[in-house]
């Protein structure tokens, strides 16, 4: 099979919300030197926030992240851009985020979620994942805000 039929299948996996089965397919993909494409991984990180798996969420993206995806999501270095995303796929890249602070050497981040709502709702899931990550409000921008490590 091709890196399109694996798209196809992944594509199918996604609408039943099928995680492991991607992930399988990504496994299948890795071990037949085919490279997925960013689509691919765009619909592997929203199924995987949309079931709750953010932690292997979080790993799939690092992976499209080192394959040279997603880097769009960061408008200039450490600034997220999320807006237009879902929040499963918002909580995976912050997952991802979070955890990494420190790893990175990064210490700050500035998040636009583009929508207020959805900034709530992420904000919860960060108090959840991480109480030692302070979130701080942007002045008069609902959707936007700053997270560090405290």
């Amino acid at each position: 099979p091709s890196a399109a039929t694996y798209a196809v299948a992944v594509s199918a996996c996604e609408r039943g919300s099928q995680w492991e089965k991607m992930l399988a397919l990504l496994d299948e993909m890795a071990a037949r030197g085919l490279k997925p494409t960013l689509a691919t991984y765009a619909a592997v990180v929203e199924t995987m926030g949309k079931c709750k798996q953010f932690v292997d969420g979080a790993l799939v993206f690092q992976e499209a992240r080192a394959a040279g995806h997603f880097g769009s999501l960061y408008a200039t270095k450490g600034d997220l851009d999320l807006a237009g995303c879902s929040s499963g796929f918002a909580c995976v890249v912050l997952q991802h985020t979070v955890c990494g602070m420190d790893s990175r050497g990064s210490k700050a981040a500035k998040v636009d979620l583009g929508d207020a709502a959805l900034a709530t709702a992420t904000k919860a899931f960060l108090s959840k994942l991480k109480p030692s990550v302070a979130v701080e409000e942007e002045e008069e921008e609902e959707a936007k805000f700053s997270i560090s490590e405290a």
